[in-house]
């Protein structure tokens, strides 16, 4: 990554350029060390962009049965390329500690799943339990066809965790303790 007066901020994915974003709002040298506030409103624009990019497109996820403890569920498994796709499914929900899955393949309300979110860029899994707060069966009035889900927090370390990665102060391999 490199800025100058100059030229433009590059950035690689948009959790990368959240958390810069963030760097320089809280920096408030920011133009003194080389950035415009142009550059820093252009940022904030590419970052609107890229949070809506292939919102039309549905999530790939499968569907399974799994038992814990005796007790059966769901095991959502959802592939993502990167940390800026599970980003994006955060900002789709109603609600910050949770996900918007935009697919055909709905769970029941109240259904307590596991999430399990497979990436590739760092090629990484993670685990969390879910519940189902919310569907949408049908797309209609500009809303797609899918579930929210709201995170159960096995402790206040994993949910901290989540919060720091939304916030832009950590990175998606922060969140690989989430087993």
């Amino acid at each position: 990554m490199s800025t100058d007066n100059s030229s433009l901020i590059e950035v690689e994915e948009l959790h990368e350029a959240i958390r810069m974003k963030r760097d320089l709002e809280r920096n408030t040298g920011a133009v003194a060390r080389g950035f415009t506030a142009d550059q820093l409103h252009d940022l904030g624009r590419y970052i609107e962009l890229l949070s809506n990019y292939g919102s039309g497109v549905p999530d790939r996820i499968e569907v399974s049965g799994t038992e814990d403890r005796g007790q059966a569920f769901a095991l959502i498994r959802v592939y993502w390329e990167t940390g800026s796709d599970l980003w994006r499914a955060v900002q789709r929900n109603l609600n910050k500690d949770g996900v918007f899955l935009q697919t055909e393949q709905i769970s029941g309300m109240g259904d307590t799943i596991l999430l399990e979110i497979v990436f590739s860029h760092p090629a990484m899994t993670i685990r969390v339990p879910s519940k189902v707060i919310w569907v949408n069966p049908h797309e209609r009035s500009g809303r797609p066809m899918g579930m929210g889900l709201k995170f159960l927090w096995r402790n206040d370390i994993d949910r901290n965790a989540f919060r720091a990665f939304m916030r832009g102060d950590a990175d998606v391999r922060s969140l690989a303790s989430l087993q």
